[in-house]
């Protein structure tokens, strides 16, 4: 259901269109309230006499004092506490992260936590009331770049003694779930939900660079929400720097941020619903690095939106023109309906999409001619050859294309189980699963991806190879044997395109032939310990 409301004032619709949101919200809330949780006696037991003591925030020691209170009901090491937090905070009931800096504190107010960051992005009126005039300067500033100093984070939290008391560990959580951006080497903060610099499109844009095409996320709702949680995550998590302007200013505006990775530039723009990447160089534009970010992106957003639903609920797709997070072209082309599609905009009017080329930043499942120079092409292209005959230069990007499906193949079934995985008791089977086949003790604080990814590095999964998740998924979900096995049927047949690649399992490969790494092109090997890394 959809809710069309605006900061204006409110006539007689707007107020019964207000009413029927509170009736929605609290069916939503009485459905979870209706939910039960199965825990162990000993942690509910813990968990009355921590909110017993109406503290909103408690440090470890505070919490292993409780716990002794229990006498012989006491969770019995520090790593069960830490369980025992690290499910609560999964159920929405408290904050709590096992990670270096946070760890030390567990947040049990959640509504708490809200206020302090409700008033330090208050609105003008509050400030200009509650904060004295010299301040105001500073807090337009900050209003207008979402750069937040720390003289003013005092200012903004006066009148609420356990805001200041707490200010490390307050800044730490909000900056742990995306709401803000440590700035290294000041005391400061970037927060990019009160940055209202206008995004400069004739400045930055109009520039004589090799541009990708554009991916487009489209959400059902909070696309906004999610795009600031987004900045902050390429910030904080992904180490991209933040390109700078002629004038040494951060590219950093109220609906776009300018990156710079792999030598290549990034732009993340929202518009509407839809959260927008393209990839920029001045030449030689590498489509590989384009690939590794649209994949990067991907992740990070399935990873933002658990906080909202168990589903993933955006849809992947493209742009009909390349004009960046542009009012004249709001067209959303669905991924899975690409392939032969005819527009029709205000801007062209009827016209075909290039689906391949569109597509070749992106999957590289076709072969386009490369839209890149020779000169600095893929290093495992240099790396085989430099000559430039149109011939060789198909057959490599048909090579290329190959393995590209193939990990797509297998990037995209890992997706689709992340969801299957989800939160709560499957979660915490698959953890304990997890922790039985690497040997490594149980953490419900790594998360799927980084689980994947060991399992990747130890052998046990990789294009293909999938009997740990078949094992898994037989004793929880059999739904997702299909896509599995659906998954490795397209692999198969892809294989049969380029006899140099098998697809392995523990019993063999999938086709019963023998695996011979050394008979594999150079560039393929190169290109698969590349792609190693992705999940």
């Amino acid at each position: 259901m959809d809710f069309a409301l605006g900061l204006i004032e409110m006539n007689e619709d707007g107020w019964q269109v207000l009413h029927t949101l509170k009736k929605a919200i609290a069916e939503v809330v009485l459905k979870k309230m209706d939910t039960k949780i199965e825990v162990p006696s000993a942690w509910s037991l813990l968990e009355h006499f921590l909110f017993k003591t109406e503290k909103p925030i408690l440090s470890i020691s505070d919490i292993n004092d409780e716990n002794e209170r229990l006498q012989e009901y006491q969770l019995k090491s520090q790593e069960e506490i830490f369980d025992f937090l690290s499910f609560f905070h999964g159920h929405g009931i408290l904050l709590f992260f096992k990670e270096e800096g946070l760890k030390a504190y567990a947040i049990l107010s959640i509504q708490w936590f809200s206020d302090a960051f409700s008033k330090l992005i208050a609105d003008k009126e509050h400030v200009i009331r509650d904060c004295k005039r010299r301040y105001i300067e500073e807090w337009n500033r900050f209003n207008a770049s979402g750069n937040l100093s720390d003289s003013l984070v005092d200012v903004l939290w006066k009148e609420e003694a356990s805001f200041i008391k707490h200010k490390a560990a307050l800044m730490s959580y909000m900056e742990r779930l995306r709401m803000l951006v440590s700035i290294e080497g000041e005391s400061s903060w970037y927060v990019p939900c009160m940055n209202h610099m206008p995004f400069k499109h004739e400045i930055i844009l109009k520039q004589t660079m090799e541009k990708s095409s554009i991916l487009c996320f489209r959400f059902t709702s909070f696309a906004m929400f999610v795009y600031y949680r987004l900045i902050a995550y390429c910030m904080s998590f992904l180490k991209w720097n933040v390109q700078l302007d002629k004038d040494k200013n951060q590219c950093l505006y109220h609906t776009a941020a300018i990156f710079e990775t792999k030598n290549h530039t990034v732009i993340v723009g929202i518009i509407n619903n839809d959260i927008q990447i393209q990839v920029l160089r001045i030449k030689n534009l590498n489509p590989k690095v384009s690939y590794e970010t649209g994949k990067t992106i991907e992740i990070a957003l399935i990873e933002l939106t658990k906080t909202f639903d168990e589903r993933k609920n955006f849809l992947k797709g493209y742009k009909c023109l390349n004009r960046f997070c542009s009012t004249e072209d709001l067209t959303f082309i669905p991924e899975n309906e690409l392939a032969g599609v005819q527009c029709i905009c205000s801007i062209e009017g009827k016209h075909e999409i290039d689906a391949k080329w569109t597509l070749f930043f992106w999957q590289k499942n076709d072969c386009p001619r490369n839209p890149c120079s020779s000169e600095e092409n893929l290093d495992v292209c240099a790396s085989e050859s430099s000559t430039t005959d149109d011939n060789v230069q198909c057959a490599y990007w048909q090579k290329v294309s190959l393995m590209a499906a193939i990990h797509k193949e297998h990037g995209d079934l890992l997706s689709i189980l992340l969801d299957f995985i989800g939160d709560g008791n499957v979660l915490q089977r698959w953890k304990i699963y997890i922790g039985s086949i690497t040997n490594r003790p149980y953490s419900s604080n790594r998360t799927v991806v980084e689980d994947f990814d060991n399992l990747h590095q130890i052998g046990k999964l990789s294009p293909g190879k999938y009997d740990v998740l078949l094992d898994f998924f037989k004793k929880s979900d059999n739904r997702a044997i299909e896509f599995i096995k659906n998954t490795q049927s397209r692999l198969v047949e892809l294989r049969r395109q380029d006899g140099s690649f098998h697809v392995e399992t523990d019993q063999g490969s999938l086709d019963g032939t023998k695996h011979r790494s050394a008979g594999m092109p150079t560039y393929q090997h190169n290109l698969i310990n590349t792609q190693k890394q992705k999940f």
